[in-house]
């Protein structure tokens, strides 16, 4: 294979979003590019992971709606080089999320906080969690012994007039093909694409 074909970024357009696997080290620099100097208010910075749910993180996914864009930091593949590799002394993926000064947005963020940090010394700041936010938010007529799942929450607060909730609510819409033949599995997109909305 071509040495240039490998190191293309892997670019797909789906409804306005661009996404971009981040699989190789020298793609990092420019997620870090893309990632400086971004407006912290509101949050530039969305937060999820793939496979958490088998205890490990196979990708970070990073959404960034100012330049409209989705990075799939393949973490799995690249281990601790995606989040300490830099061409120069600019700013890491670890000093990105471990930064309090830039701001992150995640729902119910402990299981991704938790593998960070036992598997790559990451300490997740700067953190906002719409989990947690919906928690803190709730008036006195409703308990907050329990936190709210994110379906619920799309539920309640997602106008259905949105198009990425319409999406979110049809998993079984195939019209995503080419990214699954592209990265071999779907990845939560249509989860982290409604973090913005809530």
């Amino acid at each position: 294979m071509d040495a240039n074909l490998s190191t293309q970024p892997f670019k797909h357009r789906e409804n306005g979003l661009s996404i971009n696997a981040i699989n190789f080290v020298k793609k990092l620099e420019r997620l870090r590019q893309a990632l400086e100097g971004l407006p912290v208010k509101p949050p530039s910075i969305y937060l999820d992971a793939h496979g958490v749910a088998q205890d490990e993180i196979i990708n970070l996914q990073i959404l960034v709606p100012p330049i409209g864009t989705l990075y799939l930091v393949d973490i799995k593949r690249l281990g601790t080089a995606a989040l300490s590799a830099t061409a120069d002394n600019s700013v890491s993926l670890r000093s990105l999320l471990e930064s309090k000064s830039i701001p992150k947005v995640g729902f119910d963020i402990r299981a991704v906080s938790k593998l960070l940090f036992r598997d790559f010394s990451v300490s997740l700041d700067g953190m906002y969690d719409l989990q947690l936010i919906e928690l803190a938010s709730r008036n006195g007529r409703h308990s907050k012994k329990h936190l709210t799942g994110f379906a619920k929450c799309v539920d309640q607060d997602v106008p259905k007039s949105n198009t990425t909730k319409s999406r979110w609510l049809q998993p079984d819409d195939t019209t995503n093909m080419h990214l699954f033949n592209s990265l071999g599995y779907f990845p939560s997109m249509k989860r982290i694409e409604l973090y913005p909305a809530l």
